[in-house]
C-alpha cells in the first residue's frame, strides 16, 4: 500500500508541475509492485518534459503490462497520434519556415496543441 500512496503523491507532483521531484521519486523506487502504473507515470512525466520518444516507450509498456486498463491504453493511443504529428511536423518544419504544416500553425503552436491533448 505504501507504493500506492507514493504513486498518488507522484501523480499530484506531476499535476502541479513539480516534474523534477516526481522524476526523482520514480527513479528512486525499488522494484515497484505495479510496474504498469510506474510506466504510465513515467510516460506522463516524459510528455511534460518534452521527451516524446521516451513517453511513447513508457506508454506502450504500461498498456502492454495492463491491457485491461482503459486509461493506459487510451493514453498510449494519444501518444501514438502525437508521435505521428511530430513526424509530420519534422518533415514540414525542416524548411526553416517555422510552419509545421499542421492546421497552418507554427511549430510552437503545433507542439502546444499536442501537449494540450493530454490534459
Amino acid at each position: 500500500m505504501e507504493q500506492d500512496n507514493s504513486f498518488d503523491e507522484i501523480q499530484k507532483l506531476i499535476e502541479k508541475g513539480s516534474y523534477d521531484e516526481a522524476e526523482k521519486m520514480l527513479t528512486e523506487m525499488q522494484m515497484p509492485s505495479d510496474m504498469a502504473r510506474w510506466n504510465y507515470l513515467m510516460a506522463v512525466l516524459s510528455m511534460y518534459k518534452g521527451w516524446l520518444e521516451n513517453c511513447s516507450d513508457y506508454a506502450k509498456t504500461a498498456a502492454e503490462l495492463d491491457p485491461q486498463n482503459k486509461e493506459y491504453t487510451e493514453y498510449y493511443e494519444k501518444v501514438k497520434a502525437a508521435r505521428s504529428a511530430e513526424e509530420l511536423q519534422r518533415s514540414y518544419g525542416s524548411s526553416g519556415s517555422g510552419d509545421c504544416g499542421i492546421d497552418g500553425g507554427d511549430c510552437c503552436q503545433c507542439c502546444l496543441h499536442i501537449c494540450e491533448s493530454f490534459t
